[in-house]
C-alpha cells in the first residue's frame, strides 16, 4: 500500500463521516465531487470507507442518512479502478481509527497547576503533557483536530501520531502545529519559546497564517518575544527541560534571570542591593525549589551575600 493509498482512505474516511451527519449541501457536493474526479482510486476508497463504516459503526450511534443516499450520483464511474478489497490488509487499521474518532464528541478540559507544582497529563489520544509550575491548559479533542491552549506556563507534550488530527498548541505568542513529535512551549510575561525535543513542528504568529510558519528540526529552540521576528538556535533540550527532574540548569546567565526562575516555583521575593549585582554570570544545575541552597553556593563560589530583611525578602548584595 502506498503513502497515496493511506491519503485517500483517510480523506475517505473523512468524507464518509461528513455525508453521516446528514444531507451534504451544494458546496459539499461539489467539493466532493471534485474529490472524486481528481483519482478514480478515490472512489474506490470511498466504496471501501462506507462499507466498514456501516459494519464497525457502534450500535449506540443514532441512525443518520445514509452516506450511499446522500453521494446519490456523484460517484464516478469506477470502471478501471483497483478493487478496494486489496487495499484492506494495510489500510483497515487507519481506516477504523478515523471512523472511530468520528463519531466522538468533542471533549474540553482544563489543566492547571499551583505555584510550585507540576503535573503528568494523560489525554485521550495517548498523548501525554507535562505540566509545569503555575501553568494553565485548555485541551479540546474534535473528529479531526486536536487543539491546546496554554495560556501561561510551560508544558511538554509527547505526541500521539495521528496523521488526520494536527496536534495545534496555541499560546498568546506562537502556535505550534505537530502531528507525532516531543516538543515544549513555555509562555511567559516577556514572550514565548518553543523546544522541539523530537520531530518536527511548524511555528507562526497567532495573527498570522500557517503559511508563513517557521519549521524547526530537533535539538533547536524558537525564541518569540512579544514584538518582533523570531530568533532559532540550537539548543541543549536536556538544560530546557530538566524541570522535569525538579532541576534548572544555567549557561552563564545573568542572576537577575536566574532568580526570576527560582521565583517561578515559589521562592520568597528577592531584591538586589545594587543593579551590579543583577549582571553577575552564573552557572550550574541547581534544585528549582531549593533558593536558598542556591544562595549558599553563590556565597561559597562568587563571595555574593544574601540575608533576609525585615519584609521578609531576601536581599542580595
Amino acid at each position: 500500500m502506498t503513502a497515496d493509498d493511506d491519503h485517500s482512505l483517510e480523506a475517505a474516511s473523512h468524507w464518509v463521516a461528513t455525508l453521516k451527519r446528514g444531507a451534504p449541501d451544494r458546496s459539499t457536493r461539489r467539493a466532493l465531487k471534485a474529490w472524486l474526479e481528481q483519482d478514480p482510486a478515490h472512489a474506490a476508497a470511498l466504496e471501501l470507507m462506507m462499507d466498514v463504516w456501516e459494519q464497525a459503526a457502534p450500535a449506540s450511534i443514532p441512525p443518520a442518512p445514509s452516506p450511499r443516499a446522500a453521494l446519490g450520483r456523484l460517484r464516478p464511474s469506477r470502471r478501471g479502478a483497483a478493487s478496494p478489497w486489496l487495499w484492506l490488509p494495510a489500510g483497515l487499521a487507519t481506516a477504523c481509527a478515523v471512523l472511530i474518532v468520528a463519531v466522538m464528541p468533542p471533549q474540553t478540559r482544563t489543566y492547571q497547576t499551583a505555584v510550585g507544582q507540576m503535573s503528568e497529563i494523560r489525554l485521550a489520544d495517548h498523548s501525554t503533557v507535562w505540566l509545569n509550575t503555575g501553568s494553565r491548559l485548555t485541551v479540546t479533542l474534535t473528529p479531526f483536530s486536536r487543539r491546546l491552549s496554554l495560556d501561561a506556563g510551560e508544558a511538554e507534550f509527547q505526541v500521539a501520531h495521528e496523521a488526520w488530527r494536527p496536534f495545534v498548541v496555541t499560546s498568546p505568542d506562537v502556535v505550534v502545529r505537530a502531528t507525532g513529535t516531543d516538543f515544549a512551549v513555555r509562555q511567559d510575561i516577556d514572550g514565548a519559546r518553543v523546544v522541539l525535543v523530537q520531530g518536527r513542528v511548524k511555528v507562526w504568529r497567532p495573527q498570522a497564517s500557517e503559511a508563513d510558519a517557521v519549521a524547526l528540526t530537533a535539538g533547536s529552540a524558537l525564541s518569540a518575544p512579544h514584538s518582533g521576528a523570531f530568533l532559532v538556535a540550537q539548543t541543549d533540550t536536556g538544560a530546557d527541560l530538566a524541570w522535569r527532574q525538579d532541576q534548572l540548569i544555567f549557561f552563564d546567565q545573568p542572576l537577575a534571570a536566574v532568580v526570576a526562575q527560582f521565583a517561578r516555583y515559589g521562592a520568597a521575593p528577592v531584591r538586589f542591593a545594587t543593579a551590579r549585582s543583577q549582571q553577575v554570570r552564573v552557572s550550574g544545575a541547581f534544585r528549582a525549589h531549593d533558593l536558598a541552597a542556591f544562595l549558599r553556593d553563590l556565597d561559597r563560589s562568587q563571595g555574593i551575600h544574601s540575608h533576609t530583611d525585615e519584609k521578609g525578602r531576601i536581599v542580595i548584595q
